[in-house]
């Protein structure tokens, strides 16, 4: 963990945040955003890997599938800035997805899999 603070909301925060509060800040810099529903969301953050696996919004993709299947992950805020709006979507829908149960876990896993696959295959 890094032990520099930047301002946030609510005060001092660290530069390195959990998948949970990645999600949190997330949602708050996306308020304004058009609300867009995503049917799979696995499928379409795989898509979106597997076309361009060495960019950051697949590498921030890959890591919060990650983090969602083995509940285990870091992110940088300054990610959520690098962000596009499409991939700001396609992580908060695959945080909705994991929340609302829905989703078997072996297919969260099968999804970190192929997501490491083709960043490595």
């Amino acid at each position: 963990m890094s032990t520099s603070t930047l301002p946030g909301r609510g005060g001092a925060r660290s530069d390195t945040l959990t998948a949970a509060e990645f999600n949190d800040e997330l949602r708050h810099v996306t308020r304004l955003d058009a609300p867009l529903a995503i049917d799979d969301p696995i499928a379409a953050a795989l898509v979106e890997i597997e076309a361009r696996p060495y960019n950051l919004q697949s590498r921030v993709l890959s890591r919060m599938l990650s983090a969602l299947a083995y509940g285990a992950g870091d992110f940088r805020l300054a990610e959520i800035s690098a962000l596009d709006v499409p991939t700001r979507r396609i992580v908060l829908a695959l945080s909705d997805a994991c929340a609302s149960g829905k989703t078997p876990h072996d297919a969260w896993v099968k999804a970190v899999d192929a997501a490491q696959l083709a960043a490595h295959g």
